[in-house]
């Protein structure tokens, strides 16, 4: 791994990752104050930050977006590996990305009282993804392996492989 590459991971792990375990972590706490829409735009603060840690520790490239559906398509799009959600996480995002994104009452919003669970399953979902998984080592015995197969097994299963 060359300097370059450390920089980029040590930007993407202190950028977003940890701003978004605090966007999290703050989330709860709007949420147990019924500050829902505060409660909304920092989840969904958090999340679009996991996948973009995610998509940049795997150097995969997307596009400029606050969209978590467009985030999650780059995956997809990069043939390298999807991260794979629950029904629940995907429907989750689609309303985070639905009500999630107005600050100033420009549209109503609801809650059903469930959220913070789902929150927490969405972030569970996701974090585990936030870390470099696809790399090469270098054996004793010469050559260079690539660990993002096991990097994903590693990811329970849950993550798979494109191609």
């Amino acid at each position: 791994m060359n300097t370059t590459d450390i920089l980029l991971n040590d930007f993407a792990t202190r950028s977003f990752r940890e701003t978004a375990d605090c966007d999290y972590i703050a989330a709860r706490l709007s949420f147990r104050a019924q500050l829902v829409p505060q409660f909304l735009w920092q989840s969904l603060q958090a999340i679009e930050k996991y996948l973009k840690c995610i998509l940049v520790l795997n150097r995969i490239k997307a596009p400029k977006s606050h969209d978590l559906s467009k985030l999650l398509e780059a995956f997809e799009q990069s043939g390298k590996f999807e991260v794979r959600l629950s029904s629940e996480t995907h429907k989750f995002l689609t309303y985070l990305d639905t009500y999630g994104r107005f600050r100033y009452y420009e549209t109503p919003y609801y809650t059903i009282g469930d959220e913070l669970f789902r929150l927490d399953k969405a972030v569970w979902d996701i974090r585990r993804y936030a870390r470099v998984l696809d790399y090469n080592v270098k054996p004793l015995t010469g050559g260079e392996v690539n660990l993002l197969a096991l990097e994903l097994g590693n990811c329970q299963s849950s993550c798979r492989l494109i191609g």
